[in-house]
């Protein structure tokens, strides 16, 4: 369980797409008053894990025939004999055959570079064309937290977002942009977000209906 604390005032409980619990606390409420309402939402935590876990798929074994996604679409691995590269991406994903027990570490660096690249290139988009600003960007290895922000203007986002549409990419940045703004989940933050990203609704749809999927 993990539990964040901020200024808000009520307590909210997020079981994320892998079944994990997160728990959003006020600054001053103690952990007695928020295992108690925790014990009033067993049932309620339980059924949702239980949906969360079901939607978890296996982890890959890295043969041929298996599917990868990138940008929202879903590719199939062929293992190869002899590629150019250990592992590369044109109708099919190529891993080169030897490499095969090292598939996980190998996709994830592939993945990790390709966010690198997409995500700079988006932030420089909407940056220019919003007048927004930062100052960097972190690709990091979270499971359930897709994007955020520090106070030193530094976005940090998920790799695993990269296997995402671009649409729901754009939104994600979109939103952590708008937070260097409005630092918080209030009215008029998601009244700003709407005005960069009319369709975030559908996004954040997506997000929340797929994003167990987003994994290895």
């Amino acid at each position: 369980m993990k539990i964040i604390r901020s200024d808000r005032r009520t307590l909210a409980i997020i079981i994320e797409s892998d079944g994990s619990l997160t728990v959003r606390a006020p600054l001053r409420l103690s952990q007695l008053e928020i295992d108690r309402f925790l014990a009033t939402k067993q049932r309620w935590i339980q059924s949702k894990q239980t949906i969360a876990f079901s939607q978890v798929p296996p982890p890959h074994n890295f043969e041929t025939g298996e599917s990868f996604p990138f940008l929202g679409n879903d590719h199939l691995l062929n293992l190869v004999d002899n590629p150019s590269q250990p592992l590369e991406l044109k109708d099919f994903f190529l891993l080169d055959r030897r490499l095969k027990n090292r598939g996980c570490e190998i996709f994830t660096r592939w993945y990790r570079d390709q966010a690198r690249r997409i995500f700079g290139e988006r932030l420089a988009h909407f940056t220019h064309l919003h007048k927004m600003g930062y100052n960097k960007l972190r690709i990091s290895s979270a499971k359930t937290r897709w994007g955020s922000c520090s106070n030193r203007k530094t976005i940090s986002l998920t790799w695993r977002l990269v296997m995402a549409p671009l649409p729901v990419v754009d939104y994600l940045i979109l939103h952590e942009l708008t937070h260097l703004e409005i630092p918080n989940h209030s009215q008029q933050f998601w009244a700003r977000v709407a005005q960069y990203c009319p369709d975030y609704r559908l996004h954040r749809k997506w997000l929340k209906d797929n994003g167990a999927k987003l994994t290895l």
